[in-house]
């Protein structure tokens, strides 16, 4: 407190002062999930995953995405669901809410890159948890039989997409007859993640911007230049021989490992979110 006191008192001075800065702090935040993800990251769980192994495609015959936004599954997954697409493999999006987007930019979207969509129909920024959205999350999955899951991974910075790792693990934990065949593919949308799966996606990264070009209603930025160069970044973790190689990295576990990772995360002592209507534990189960 003492230190943060310091700081604030600093930053008066400044706004007083008759000095001109280039650039100026424009909202003060704390991070107060730090404490508990460190816990999460520290598990012995990554010990055995710093070198990743690469894939062609995402080798599961049922695809399931959990997309908390229309566009998501393409920053985070479009090249390698467009590879499984082209292997034969059925993919289905669930898009938890609308965003912003329209349905005929979704359509237009899906129908091009070859996948379903639905909607759980939630409301962006939120996201309720109680038994009627659990239960409808539970039929939606349960209905498409998927080998493995798709979810952005817990820690990503934007409150929906770690809302929607707490709305997965609320409807899964205490299910004792859950389907423990499939496998949960944590996706990389805006925060790096710890990696064991990464997939060349260089023969797709113009057909996955131009997928992102579909959405007009998304023009808060260049999201094509921003995701070729988080896609180029992840070639870090593998050698390229100074190619310039575009990969989308995963971080892979079975359920019920990912659950236990989730349960750590969301263990109602820590804020989690930027939302306050998010940190009110009232609206669980």
């Amino acid at each position: 407190m003492n230190l943060i006191k310091r700081i604030f008192n600093r930053i008066e001075k400044i706004i007083k002062s008759k000095i001109t800065y280039k650039f100026f702090i424009k909202d003060w935040m704390e991070l107060k999930d730090i404490k508990v993800l460190s816990n999460v990251l520290s598990t012995a769980r990554f010990t055995r995953t710093l070198t990743p192994l690469v894939l062609d495609f995402i080798n599961s015959d049922r695809i399931l995405v959990l997309a908390p936004h229309p566009d998501d599954e393409i920053l985070g997954a479009g090249g390698s669901l467009l590879k499984s697409i082209e292997k034969g493999k059925k993919v289905k999006v669930i898009y938890i809410t609308d965003g912003t987007t329209k349905r005929n930019e979704n359509e237009k979207v899906s129908k091009t890159a070859g996948y379903d969509i639905e909607y759980l129909n939630l409301v962006n920024y939120n996201i309720q948890i109680n038994k009627s959205t659990l239960e409808k999350l539970i039929k939606l999955i349960e209905n498409w039989k998927p080998n493995c899951i798709l979810i952005p991974f817990l820690a990503d910075d934007h409150d929906d997409h770690r809302r929607v790792n707490e709305l997965f693990m609320e409807a899964y934990i205490n299910r004792t007859n859950k389907n423990k065949e499939f496998e949960i593919w944590a996706y990389q949308v805006y925060t790096n993640l710890p990696p064991n799966i990464m997939i060349d996606i260089t023969d797709k990264i113009n057909e996955k911007v131009q997928l992102l070009s579909f959405w007009e209603t998304q023009k808060s930025r260049d999201w094509g230049h921003y995701i070729k160069g988080l896609n180029s970044f992840n070639s870090r973790f593998t050698p390229t021989n100074g190619l310039p190689l575009y990969f989308e990295s995963f971080f892979v576990t079975p359920l019920d490992e990912y659950l236990n990772l989730c349960k750590v995360y969301f263990n109602k002592t820590e804020l989690n979110y930027y939302l306050s209507s998010y940190n009110d534990t009232n609206d669980k189960p």
